[in-house]
């Protein structure tokens, strides 16, 4: 959920018919006095979902995922219309799962956080990833996190801080299986 002066945004996904991998993404605006203003539902394909919105400068920015294995996915959409301006898809060289979770925006970009599933000698894990994305929808900067254990990594949130530094929350995995929270802290990465 994001909100500005002229409404919220939320997103997600809905199943239209309650089987495995029909999700479709949704997201929708709402006015200040709570009248729905557009709907903008993936109809294209057979399973999609929406994890985050955020608002910048008149745009909607949205992290989600497409596709059954999932690939990663950032939209643009007009905020007023939700007409969509573009759509980048990010995916692995092997056919595993890819997710944008997180996304924010500020007058310097749009950054994302999520995970891209690998298969290495030790069996398959997820390794966490930070990009930057310009305006125009290309790519700028792409960072991977693989933790000390090579176990599964994911990036879920991403907010830029009061030191304006970004900070990329997610989780790792020891070595003994546990689960820890990690926290990262960039300088405005170029």
């Amino acid at each position: 959920i994001a909100a500005d002066s002229s409404g919220v945004i939320v997103t997600g996904y809905v199943d239209f018919d309650y089987s495995p991998f029909t999700y479709k993404a949704i997201t929708q605006k709402w006015d200040p006095n709570g009248n729905q203003l557009w709907t903008e539902i993936n109809e294209t394909e057979t399973h999609s979902d929406n994890h985050e919105v955020a608002i910048h400068n008149g745009s909607a920015y949205v992290a989600g995922s497409v596709g059954d294995p999932a690939d990663a996915r950032i939209q643009k959409r007009n905020a007023t219309t939700g007409d969509l301006q573009w759509e980048q898809v990010y995916t692995t060289t092997s056919d595993l799962e890819d997710d944008g979770l997180g996304i924010t925006a500020d007058d310097t970009g749009v950054y994302a956080t999520g995970y891209t599933t690998r298969d290495s000698v030790n069996g398959v894990s997820t390794n966490a990833w930070l990009r930057k994305i310009g305006f125009d929808g290309m790519e700028i900067l792409y960072r991977n996190y693989n933790g000390e254990s090579r176990g599964d990594d994911k990036g879920e949130k991403i907010v830029r801080g009061l030191d304006n530094f970004l900070k990329v929350v997610g989780r790792t995995e020891n070595s003994d299986g546990t689960l820890d929270t990690f926290v990262g802290s960039f300088c405005n990465p170029e």
